[in-house]
This record gives structure tokens, C-alpha cells and sequence, in this order.
């Protein structure tokens, strides 16, 4: 069972690499923001606070090796995949938090974790936590990199509150992507990104 966190790992960036060839260099940085959050929240909850323990697999201090990988991919599939709205980004973090049960739930089945005074709804809170996190550094990380649901550049001009910010300067967001200097607030989505 040692094999299964390096094979998901594997996985997962083999993914990324196939289905997101260009656009994952544009997230590295926030993969590796996740990377390193993954590596802290594991370190704590793991050999030092002891509420969870990894065995049966490559371990250095606690903390298994190949479980950053993973986080490091799935941040990369989050950024790319990023809803728009804010309801919508709250269901897609809590789906991300659902994911995060059902990975701890395999690797409990597999013997690989242990839990000592945790719970899988512990593990729901803390992944929606986490990914809120992650969901933070990419708005930080790359804030001009827009994307659609379908993977497709959305003319690299964000939505909501960057594009306000954008308007004001004079630049204008249109949904082909060119720029025009034309009144502000022309050309903004309608609905709850408008300020």
C-alpha cells in the first residue's frame, strides 16, 4: 500500500501536465503557496500536536513525502477551474473540502493514516480552510490571470473588484478580451461582481 500517495501524485501532475500544458506555469506559484501550507498543516496536526499519523508510507518527520505533490496539484486544478462569483467559488472551496474527506477516507482504508482525536468532519472544516487559503493566494498570486470554467482564457482582464480597480484607471473589461477606453463601468458583467 506504499505505492498509493506516490501514484496519486503522479496522477494528479500527470493531469495537469496533459489536460493544462500552458496554463499551469501561470499557477506554480500558487501550487507552490499550497505546497508549502500542506507541508505546515500536516508538520502541526501530525508529529506535533498528534492528532493524525501516516504509516505505511515514505515519511520524513511525520510527514509523508508525496502528500505535498497532491496539494500542490489540486491547487493548480483549482486555480484553473475558478468560478467567477463568490457563491459560486463558496461551493466549489466546500466541493474541495468534500474532496479532501474522501482522500483522508482512502488513505484511512489503506492504512496509511491513523487518526487519534480527529474525525473526518474535523477534516472537512480544516480542507475548507485550506483551500480557502490556496483560493487566497491564487486571487494574490496571479490576479490577472482569468479563466473560464472550460479552461479558456477569459481576454486576461479579472472579474469583480479587479476589473472595478481597472475601470477606474480607465481600462475597461469587455468579454472578448480587447480594451477600449470608453466610459467606466461600461462594458462590466452585470449581477453581483458590479460594485
Amino acid at each position: 500500500m506504499m505505492w498509493i500517495l506516490p501514484l496519486l501524485a503522479f496522477f494528479l501532475w500527470g493531469a495537469v501536465l496533459w489536460f493544462l500544458p500552458k496554463v499551469w506555469r501561470r499557477f506554480i506559484l500558487t501550487a507552490l503557496a499550497a505546497m508549502a501550507l500542506s507541508l505546515v498543516v500536516l508538520s502541526v496536526l501530525g508529529p506535533l500536536l498528534g492528532y493524525w499519523r501516516f504509516v505505511n508510507t515514505l515519511v520524513i518527520g511525520g510527514v509523508p513525502v508525496f502528500l505535498p505533490l497532491v496539494y500542490g496539484a489540486l491547487a493548480v486544478f483549482l486555480a484553473q477551474f475558478l468560478p467567477g462569483r463568490s457563491g459560486e467559488r463558496a461551493l466549489y472551496v466546500l466541493s474541495f473540502g468534500g474532496g479532501e474527506v474522501i482522500l483522508h477516507w482512502v488513505l484511512l482504508r489503506a492504512g496509511l493514516l491513523t487518526y487519534t482525536g480527529w474525525n473526518m468532519l474535523f477534516t472537512f472544516f480544516l480542507g475548507v480552510v485550506f483551500y480557502s487559503f490556496v483560493l487566497y493566494f491564487r486571487l494574490v498570486l496571479s490576479p490577472g490571470v482569468t479563466v473560464t470554467a472550460g479552461g479558456e482564457r477569459a481576454g486576461g482582464w479579472p472579474e469583480g473588484a479587479l476589473a472595478l480597480n481597472r475601470v477606474r484607471a480607465g481600462k475597461v473589461w469587455s468579454p472578448k478580451g480587447d480594451r477600449k477606453n470608453r466610459e467606466p463601468g461600461a462594458g462590466l458583467p452585470r449581477g453581483d461582481d458590479r460594485a
